[in-house]
């Protein structure tokens, strides 16, 4: 991370390369940064929290005026959080996971938005990128819609067991810092169609002794073991669970 911030300071620094957008990279690295370790402080002791936490960083800026709307924290505001969740709206083409995130985050225009700066009613731009990634990622889908508890989205989501790259949803600035290869390590599937019924199945893959490489799956007292090659879609997948076996992104 502090390779990355040298990196930017150095090339705003430098008479040829000094301009807002470098400025820019360096002054959101460096909020993330300082975001990340005020989190750390308020729970130095958790460590579920240092395993599985992420950070998402988020601005809205005015294309009329061209100001960034204040937030608590800044101009940029960070939140960590624990679970990501992602959206499956209704009636979407995307049929992987990595399209919904790509839907989920970057840049978007929204019309018909009164700046709170300039008081005018125009086009804002909004940014919403991870900027930090934990050791262990819980992915979950948002298959019902809302507070519609019994509108379930029973949709074919495509999730990779290997390689799952989250490097193109984080910010600009904290790529180059961040390989963002997961491996899926387990899945739970919600076989049932309102949040108050049905029957959930876990699937583990394992690490140790004959079954390496092998998964799982437990549904209440039945254990059925089976090849990766075996695994397949489910239109019940709730959530997924990944670990990182290279390098992850962290504040040093």
């Amino acid at each position: 991370m502090l390779d990355v911030l040298h990196s930017l300071t150095r090339a705003a620094q430098s008479p040829y390369t000094r301009d807002i957008q470098s400025q820019n990279l360096v002054s959101t690295a460096l909020t993330c940064q300082q975001g990340w370790e005020k989190s750390i402080r308020k729970d130095s002791a958790s460590f579920i929290k240092a395993l599985f936490s992420y950070q998402i960083m988020s601005r809205t800026s005015c294309e009329l005026c061209k100001a960034a709307r204040r937030s608590e924290g800044g101009e940029i505001k960070v939140d960590p959080f624990s679970v990501l969740d992602v959206a499956i709206p209704p009636q979407s083409e995307d049929k992987t996971l990595s399209q919904l995130l790509l839907n989920q985050f970057g840049v978007q225009a929204v019309d018909d938005f009164r700046c709170e700066d300039c008081g005018q009613k125009g086009h804002v731009t909004k940014e919403y990128y991870l900027s930090r990634l934990p050791t262990y990622l819980i992915v979950q889908l948002s298959r019902f819609a809302g507070n519609q508890e019994t509108s379930k989205i029973l949709q074919f989501i495509d999730f990779p067991l290997r390689g799952l790259d989250l490097q193109p949803v984080v910010h600009p600035a904290l790529r180059s810092s961040v390989t963002g290869l997961y491996d899926c390590i387990a899945t739970i599937e919600h076989i049932g169609m309102t949040l108050e019924s049905g029957h959930y199945k876990a699937n583990v893959k394992c690490d140790v002794g004959d079954q390496a490489g092998g998964w799982i799956e437990y549904s209440d007292e039945i254990l059925t073991r089976y090849a990766e090659e075996e695994i397949v879609v489910s239109k019940y997948l709730l959530l997924s669970m990944y670990d990182i076996p290279l390098n992850k992104m962290e504040f040093t």
